[in-house]
């Protein structure tokens, strides 16, 4: 479990989340993610998870509405490796 605070987004931008994920290998692994309603609340898409190198994952999280959003303190995500 990991509290992200994720910042506020234009209209149209995107943050990319980089974390690290012990376990995680680059070859054959891959993440399953959960997140928080909120993220939804505030119309924003979340990108699958990708793993980048052992134990370093990151995902992008996108504001396609019309309005910025407002941030999201210590959003609350859950990420597991399945191997």
């Amino acid at each position: 479990e990991f509290n992200i605070t994720i910042p506020a987004i234009l209209v149209g931008g995107s943050v990319v989340v980089d974390f690290t994920l012990s376990g995680a290998k680059l070859t054959d692994d891959y993440v399953v993610m959960k997140y928080p309603s909120e993220i939804i609340d505030e119309g924003l898409l979340v990108g699958t998870p990708i793993i980048t190198a052992d134990g370093m994952c990151k995902f992008i999280i996108f504001n396609p509405t019309g309005l910025n959003s407002t941030a999201i303190n210590d959003a609350i995500f859950k990420f597991k490796v399945v191997k």
